[in-house]
């Protein structure tokens, strides 16, 4: 949903509509170093944020006692994780 601009602007209407709060979407593949820098700017220089939310992540489904650590690597790195052969 985070790089799909249509859909984080509905749900900001939704969240401003419900709350009243001013709320600004800002879709990035944070893997793009362009939009990383877009992200680091907008929070660098816009005073009146007071608030992120950065909802970016990759889920597994194993136990993590039972997860490979290579995976977990690209997880945290938001890779998609690496096939298995």
């Amino acid at each position: 949903m985070a790089r799909n601009e249509a859909r984080l602007k509905a749900l900001a209407e939704s969240l401003t509509s419900e709350t009243g709060r001013s709320i600004t979407a800002l879709p990035a593949d944070l893997n793009d170093k362009a939009d990383l820098a877009k992200v680091e700017t907008i929070l660098r220089d816009d005073q009146t944020i007071t608030m992120l939310v950065n909802n970016a992540g990759i889920g597994a489904v194993a136990p993590l006692l039972n997860a490979d650590v290579e995976e977990m690597d690209d997880i945290i790195a938001l890779k998609s994780p690496r096939s298995r052969t």
